[in-house]
């Protein structure tokens, strides 16, 4: 089996919500104003940032979208196989974090409302803050395909739904980080 390589290209189309894990709000603060305050305070400690500064999606959450996207795929899977499954999760990689491109002046917070489970049988509307990126915003990561059954055209399927429907990162039920998602094949030494 032959290893290909691409960079898949993300062209967002609708604002990116992060909601990175481990941010936590000090135990002293415990009014709901304050907390509120709080996260709207130190919302930027929400993203996903890299050594330069710059905020970006982690592979992990890439690959994961990607693996939610196959269940809309409308290709079949080669003879012998119920799904694409077992091939996205095992033979398509995603080498590196897609940094995204934008100015400091685009990423704002974002007050939006979450259910949390408050006393049995009640449910308990939350507000907070997460970071959002406005457009206009791109980025891109380099991807290792190691499984000729994995063909361009099904990949091409794979990306359009984890743009359109599936999307990336926070928010996206709300119809935050949809994206125009193209895949262009590279060389093993364009990694550098």
């Amino acid at each position: 089996m032959e290893q290909r390589y691409f960079m898949l290209n993300i062209n967002f189309q609708t604002p990116i919500v992060m909601n990175k894990p481990g941010f936590k709000i000090p135990d002293d603060i415990t009014e709901p104003k304050a907390k509120v305050q709080y996260e709207h305070d130190h919302f930027k400690e929400k993203l996903h940032m890299n050594g330069a500064g710059k905020p970006f999606i982690p592979a992990l959450a890439i690959h994961v979208t990607l693996k939610n996207s196959v269940r809309l795929a409308v290709t079949k899977p080669p003879k012998g196989f119920k799904s694409w499954i077992k091939f996205v999760a095992d033979c398509l990689l995603v080498i590196d974090d897609a940094v995204i491109e934008c100015n400091e002046k685009q990423i704002v917070p974002w007050h939006s409302y979450v259910g949390q489970q408050g006393r049995i049988g009640r449910r308990v509307m939350i507000e907070t803050v997460r970071p959002m990126i406005l457009l206009p915003a791109s980025a891109g990561a380099k991807l290792l395909v190691i499984d000729d059954r994995l063909t361009t055209e099904f990949l091409d399927e794979l990306i359009d739904i984890a743009g359109r429907i599936t999307a990336f990162m926070s928010a996206r039920p709300l119809h935050h980080g949809k994206a125009i998602v193209s895949l262009q094949p590279i060389s093993k030494d364009a990694l550098d």
